[in-house]
């Protein structure tokens, strides 16, 4: 998180950003998610992010404050996204999950879960 400051070449990116956003709002999306849109705020595509911050408040329960923070004036297709994140942010946190579901459950798309990629920052 240090080396978030340390940067001098913001044309390089930092996809990391993303994945520290989602770690602050999955630890109390309620208290930190000011905290995450700051990391996130120098990325290109915020999209992303923002889905996984709406998809943490869902895991803890919160589903009012899941789609209080999705964007105004979504297309359907990005409102789409944005509510299977929540249900399944929501599905995540259950310990029962109803059989009915599992189809739905164990067939996620890879693209779904957050890879760890490196950039070299060496200016």
């Amino acid at each position: 998180k240090i080396e978030l400051s340390r940067i001098e070449n913001l044309a390089t990116g930092q996809p990391n950003r993303i994945l520290i956003a989602y770690a602050l709002a999955m630890q109390d999306p309620a208290k930190n998610t000011p905290e995450a849109y700051k990391v996130i705020k120098n990325i290109g595509n915020k999209f992303g992010p923002m889905i996984r911050v709406s998809r943490s408040f869902a895991f803890h329960n919160d589903l009012y404050g899941a789609v209080s923070n999705m964007p105004p004036n979504l297309s359907d297709e990005d409102q789409a996204d944005f509510l299977f994140n929540i249900y399944f942010g929501y599905q995540d946190s259950q310990e029962n999950q109803k059989e009915e579901w599992a189809e739905y459950i164990q067939n996620v798309p890879w693209w779904l879960n957050s890879f760890i990629i490196h950039v070299n920052e060496d200016n």
